[in-house]
């Protein structure tokens, strides 16, 4: 008998796919912890998972669960940008906001400018078509950087006795150089979309699509920034913590309250980022930013933290919205959203499409030069002057005149950090390939592109883990910062 009920039909799955499924996510955790140990790059496993399990390859998983999977994969990457929120120091951040600029104005000029000269000229394909790849390959993982640095974080409560990197000069250069990265690789995005969909309509304005974006970008960008205007933020959600905790009096109601509160935030700041036309990733670390600034306001901060005993005890803190996201949301974010989010990059690689004969040493040397383009970002932090002389005479006795270092040990010094900074940039990810799809490009130049893309985004945290997993305390920067 035929039943019309509005509802979904409940029926017990295949063991084939129980099966599957299963063994998906265990070894997804297992591939991870085996790149973490042996190079301190989880998510390079993770993203071959990704490749042997979806459609590139063997093609276990059904079309709906790739679906599916990219979906909540993407909702681990807005958490691993809120976590890179929550953790970043904005004062560090401020006092290199110009450096920060630099290195990422050249991790897109460079990479722009390059791949036009190859594509466009050497490789004679259209110029909209190299300007895509440009665009494509200008963009910087933020999930990936993100995740690297909390590798350095991991690497740190493992007993180590050095700074978190996400605390670190350097730590903050590489966070807000690769979230302008990613936010004008949108941008890019932005207009190729708009140039591509008005390909023969000649009316259509292309001046909305490329400023609306920018100034929204900008605005949120700001927020965290300028002091008085992420305090003014801070300060009232503070004000209503108080109130609410006054109302509620059980340690767990309030925890879930302030869990509540910061679901409420960030997907306030996500929605309002996205309709506005700017990047859903800049709203999740705009909402991480303010919501640290709450921990600031109620003596709770990292920053603080930092100032007192050289490490974050913030986390330590049940009051705090770090130990809240450690409490409630890490363990679903680290072994189920963003092993997701990486093996859902993996499915997106077109494996067997990019070995034909022309593709294959056109694609490498594309690579190689993007890889060069991205690696040359640090030659700022080379050039730069540190932000300190010799930390230990100044505070031994604050009024001593030190002279400045002579440039070759200012330059010895950012060396390992520089060499930290300039690969981890290297990685691109998932806003390169958003922006190559869009691009509707030809059938070559895209596999071309997208052997860049492949290359890059394993290259970049595999070298990047290596120097990590041998010279941390180098890469930190403690003398530099």
């Amino acid at each position: 008998m035929s039943r019309n009920l509005q509802a979904a039909e409940y029926a017990e799955p295949s063991t084939v796919d129980v099966l599957i499924l299963t063994s998906f996510i265990f070894i997804l955790n297992i591939s991870r912890g085996v790149f973490e140990t042996l190079i301190h790059a989880g998510l390079i496993g993770e993203i071959a998972v990704g490749i042997i399990y979806g459609t590139p390859l063997a093609k276990l998983l059904h079309s709906s669960w790739e679906t599916t999977f990219r979906d909540l994969g993407y909702i681990g990457l807005i958490i691993i940008v809120l976590e890179g929120g929550l953790q970043a120091r904005i004062d560090i951040l401020r006092r290199n906001l110009v450096l920060s600029v630099l290195v990422a104005v050249t991790g897109i000029a460079v990479p722009i400018g390059l791949s036009v000269c190859l594509l466009y000229v050497g490789y004679h394909y259209s110029f909209v078509d190299a300007f895509t790849g440009g665009s494509a390959l200008a963009a910087t993982s933020l999930g990936t950087t993100i995740a690297l640095l909390s590798s350095g974080s991991n690497h740190q409560s493992n007993g180590s006795n050095v700074k978190d990197l996400r605390h670190t000069r350097i730590g903050s250069i590489l966070l807000s150089a690769a979230l302008l990265d990613d936010v004008v690789g949108l941008i890019l995005a932005s207009i190729i979309a708009s140039i591509t969909a008005s390909e023969g309509d000649h009316g259509v304005s292309l001046v909305e699509p490329i400023l609306r974006p920018i100034g929204v970008s900008v605005g949120l960008f700001l927020i965290p920034t300028f002091p008085w205007s992420r305090r003014i933020i801070s300060k009232t959600l503070y004000r209503l913590q108080v109130l609410r905790n006054s109302v509620i009096i059980s340690k767990e109601k309030r925890e879930i309250a302030t869990l509540t509160e910061m679901v409420l935030v960030t997907s306030g700041f996500v929605a309002a980022s996205h309709y506005a036309g700017a990047s859903m990733l800049l709203g999740a670390w705009v909402a991480g930013s303010v919501l640290n600034g709450v921990d600031e306001v109620s003596g709770l901060s990292t920053e603080e933290d930092e100032a007192t005993d050289g490490h974050s005890n913030s986390s330590l803190n049940s009051s705090g919205f770090v130990f809240i996201y450690e409490k409630y949301i890490s363990q679903l974010q680290n072994y189920l959203l963003a092993p997701l989010f990486f093996s859902s990059i993996g499915a997106a690689i077109p494996f067997l499409s990019l070995w034909s004969g022309q593709i294959l040493w056109r694609g490498l040397i594309y690579s190689l030069l993007m890889f060069t383009a991205k690696f040359c970002v640090g030659i700022w932090t080379l050039l730069w002057p540190s932000s300190q002389s010799t930390p230990s005479l100044k505070e031994e006795d604050p009024s001593i005149a030190l002279p400045p270092p002579p440039a070759s040990s200012r330059m010895s010094r950012a060396l390992y950090p520089t060499l930290f900074l300039s690969l981890a940039m290297v990685s691109r990810g998932e806003i390169s390939l958003i922006i190559a799809q869009l691009g509707s490009m030809e059938n070559e130049p895209y596999m071309v592109v997208m052997w860049a893309i492949v290359l890059c985004t394993i290259a970049g945290p595999a070298l990047t883990g290596l120097v990590l997993k041998y010279k941390y305390r180098e890469c930190s920067g403690e003398d530099w910062n």
